[in-house]
C-alpha cells in the first residue's frame, strides 16, 4: 500500500460520517435519521416504479441537510462471484469494471463496481450498478442539500441483520418483489437466489400446498447444496422476513418440511424497509461503496476565482512593499544627509584642534633650554642639600663637641688647640702625668658629642721644660 493510497484510506474514513439513510426498496423510499434510532422510519411509497419522485418527495418533505447512506434494493444492481483481483483493496473499484466486462452487457464505462472478500479468502462478491442510477441519487441529493456518501446493496445490510448466528440462511420477501432466498457466512453473502413460481404472499388468498411444496423444496435444496459446497460452515438457522406474509403462519408450514431451524428475524415483525434502516443506523464499518473516490467530485486546487485572489493578493503584498521600501529609503536619505553634515562639523573641529596642537607644540630650541633649565635646578639642588648638611654638622658636632669637652675639664689636663672639622677631632695639650691622659679619655665615654669617636694616634711625650705633652688625632665617628 502506498503512502498515496493510505491517505485516501485515511480521508474516505475520516469522513465516512452520515446521519441520514436513505433505504429504497421496491415498494417505498424509507428514510431514518441515524441519531434517533428508536424513531420509526418515514415511508414514502413507490407509485409505478418511479422512484425517483419517491426520493424527491422524501428529501423535499424532510428538509434535512447534511450526509447521507443510501441501501438500494436488489432490483437496482447485480452481484456475481469473482475470483479475488491481485490488487488493493482501494483500487478494486476501479478494477472491477474491466474484470466484469465479460459478464455484463452493459459497457464497462457505464457501470461503478465494488466488492467484497468472501470467507474463502479466494473469491470475492461484486456488485454493480449502472452510473446512470448513482447520478440521479447523486443530483436528488444534491438539490435537496443532502450530500451522498456511501451508496450500499442491500445483500450487505441483511447479513448483519442478526447477531443470533454466524452461519444462516435468510428467506426475504419485500412488497412488489419476489421471495428471496440468501445465506450469510460473517455477514458476507455466500449465495443467493430468487424463488420464481410462487404468488406472493403465499400465506394469502393465493397460497396453495403445491406452492408451500415448491418453496420448501427450494429451501431443502438450498441448504443441501450449501452443506456440500461449504462443509466447513454450518446452515442449521433460517430466518424469515417477508412482508405481507403472516411469519408465523409461514414458519408452521415449512418447518416441518425442511431441516434448518426457521425463526422469524424479528419479533415484533416490521417489514424489510425498517429492518434495513435501524441495521444501517447501528453500523460502523461497512465492506462495500458504490460511490467510490475515484468518482466524487475532485477539489480543483487552481480557479479562476482562487487565481484572481491571488494575483490581487500579490499586488496588494508588492504594493505594500514597495511602499515600505520607498519609506525606509526616505528615512535612510535623511540618516545619511544627517551623518554627512556631523561628519563636516567634525573634520571642522578636527582641522581646528591641528591647528591649535601646532601653536602647542615645543620646538626643538625650546625642548634643548628646558632640559638645561632642568639641570641647572637639579645641580643647584645638589648644592643646597651639601650646604644643608653642612650648617647641621656645624650645629650640631662643633658646639656638641665643645661642650663636652668642657663638661670633662680636669686639673691634670690642659688643652692647647683644639682643631674640628666634619670629619676630624684633633686635640693637643700638657698633662700633669702621663697617665691622666688615658684616664681624661675614658670618660670621652660619658658625653654623647664623643661617644663614637676613634683616635687615630695618641703621642705623650715632653717638651724642653719636662713638661707632659700630648696630642689626639681622631676620626668623626657618629653625629
Amino acid at each position: 500500500m502506498t503512502w498515496l493510497s493510505k491517505l485516501k484510506k485515511l480521508k474516505l474514513s475520516r469522513n465516512d460520517g452520515f446521519q441520514l439513510v436513505i433505504v429504497i426498496q421496491a415498494d417505498a423510499v424509507y428514510l431514518s435519521e441515524r441519531s434517533q434510532p428508536e424513531k420509526a422510519p418515514e415511508v414514502y411509497p413507490i407509485a409505478h416504479g418511479n422512484w425517483e419522485s419517491a426520493l424527491k418527495d422524501a428529501l423535499s418533505n424532510k428538509n434535512y441537510k447534511g450526509k447521507a447512506c443510501i441501501v438500494l434494493s436488489a432490483q437496482h444492481y447485480q452481484s456475481y462471484q469473482i475470483d479475488k483481483p491481485q490488487l488493493p483493496k482501494e483500487e478494486w473499484s476501479v478494477a472491477l469494471p474491466f474484470l466484469l466486462k465479460d459478464l455484463i452487457t452493459e459497457k464497462f464505462t457505464d457501470i461503478v463496481a465494488d466488492a467484497s472478500l468472501m470467507p474463502d479468502g479466494q473469491k470475492v462478491q461484486a456488485y454493480i450498478i449502472a452510473k446512470r442510477t448513482l447520478q440521479v441519487l447523486l443530483e436528488v441529493g444534491l438539490a435537496h442539500d443532502v450530500h451522498v456518501n456511501r451508496v450500499i446493496t442491500e445483500d450487505e445490510i441483511w447479513g448483519r441483520s442478526t447477531t443470533e448466528a454466524d452461519s444462516f440462511l435468510l428467506l426475504r420477501r419485500t412488497i412488489n418483489d419476489g421471495y428471496k432466498l440468501a445465506a450469510y457466512v460473517d455477514g458476507i453473502p455466500v449465495f443467493n437466489r430468487s424463488l420464481r413460481g410462487i404468488a406472493a404472499p403465499i400465506t394469502g388468498e393465493n397460497g396453495t400446498l403445491d406452492m408451500y411444496d415448491s418453496l420448501a423444496l427450494d429451501i431443502q435444496r438450498s441448504a443441501d447444496y450449501l452443506k456440500t459446497s461449504m462443509p466447513q460452515s454450518s446452515f442449521r438457522q433460517l430466518f424469515v422476513c417477508c412482508d405481507e406474509d403472516n411469519t408465523q403462519q409461514l414458519i408452521e408450514r415449512l418447518q416441518d418440511t425442511v431441516n434448518p431451524k426457521i425463526s422469524p428475524l424479528s419479533e415484533p415483525q416490521v417489514s424489510s424497509g425498517v429492518t434495513l434502516c435501524k441495521t444501517v443506523a447501528g453500523l460502523s464499518s461497512f465492506s462495500i461503496n458504490l460511490y467510490p473516490e475515484h468518482l466524487r467530485p475532485q477539489k480543483e486546487l487552481l480557479t479562476l476565482n482562487k487565481v484572481v485572489s491571488v494575483w490581487v493578493l500579490t499586488l496588494i503584498v508588492i504594493a505594500g512593499l514597495t511602499y515600505l521600501q520607498t519609506q525606509q529609503t526616505k528615512q535612510i536619505k535623511l540618516q545619511l544627509v544627517s551623518v554627512k553634515s556631523q561628519a563636516d562639523e567634525l573634520d571642522r573641529a578636527r582641522t581646528s584642534l591641528q591647528q591649535q596642537l601646532a601653536t602647542h607644540t615645543p620646538t626643538q630650541a625650546k625642548l634643548n633650554a628646558a632640559k638645561r633649565i632642568e639641570q641647572d635646578i637639579e645641580s643647584k639642588r645638589s648644592s643646597l642639600d651639601a650646604v644643608g648638611k653642612f650648617d647641621d654638622s656645624q650645629k650640631v658636632g662643633y658646639s656638641g663637641i665643645m661642650g663636652a669637652l668642657s663638661a670633662q675639664a680636669r686639673n691634670d689636663i690642659s688643652l692647647q688647640h683644639i682643631v674640628i672639622t666634619s670629619s676630624h677631632l684633633d686635640l693637643s695639650g700638657i698633662a700633669s702625668n702621663p697617665a691622666a691622659v688615658p684616664s681624661w679619655v675614658k670618660q670621652f665615654k660619658k658625653e654623647l658629642p664623643l661617644v663614637g669617636r676613634t683616635f687615630d694616634s695618641l703621642h705623650i711625650g715632653r717638651d724642653k721644660k719636662n713638661v707632659v705633652t700630648f696630642e689626639l688625632k681622631a676620626k668623626g665617628g657618629r653625629k
